[in-house]
């Protein structure tokens, strides 16, 4: 269920070039949707920044234990052919000899050199979101919420209708 669910939560967006209305590229991923932005859009910009400006609220809370939270989950940007890069879901997080792992969650399109189902150390320089629900409710997934601002209003309720918590 966590799979399905975070696969729903914009497996990865990448920056590329083609287009439509609302977003850079939208595409078809084994099922998947994958949204595409400018490495320019200002608002997935300022939610990458706001993600890395409250890591340590995360890391925190990741630490705490706290066993009412669900879903911890981490995004890390995935470098490929000079300064494009993919961003990709981590989840099964857990802590290993002190440093934080998690379980790539999807197939990535452009980046070789990790696949899905592999165990990856989280890279601080590295990560371009998190999240995690706590009463029904998504905490962070700053990038989730700028890419839902960009959908039209029925992929917002698409979108809704199948998830299991709410998004403000």
């Amino acid at each position: 269920m966590v799979r399905a669910c975070i696969l729903l939560l914009f497996v990865a967006f990448v920056s590329c070039k083609g287009g439509n209305k609302n977003f850079e590229s939208k595409y078809e991923n084994g099922g998947d949707e994958v949204y595409g932005v400018k490495n320019e859009d200002k608002e997935m910009n300022a939610a990458i920044a706001e993600a890395i400006r409250t890591w340590p609220e995360f890391e925190k809370v990741m630490q705490a234990g706290d066993t009412s939270l669900q879903q911890f989950t981490v995004k890390m940007r995935f470098s490929y052919e000079g300064d494009n890069g993919e961003h990709m879901w981590l989840n099964d997080l857990h802590y290993k000899e002190g440093q934080l792992m998690g379980v790539l969650n999807s197939d990535p399109m452009y980046v070789e050199s990790v696949k899905w189902g592999d165990t990856l150390k989280i890279q601080k320089d590295s990560v371009s979101d998190w999240m995690y629900i706590k009463n029904g409710k998504l905490v962070g997934g700053y990038t989730i919420r700028a890419l839902y601002k960009k959908m039209s209003k029925e992929e917002q309720e698409q979108f809704k209708s199948e998830i299991s918590f709410g998004i403000e």
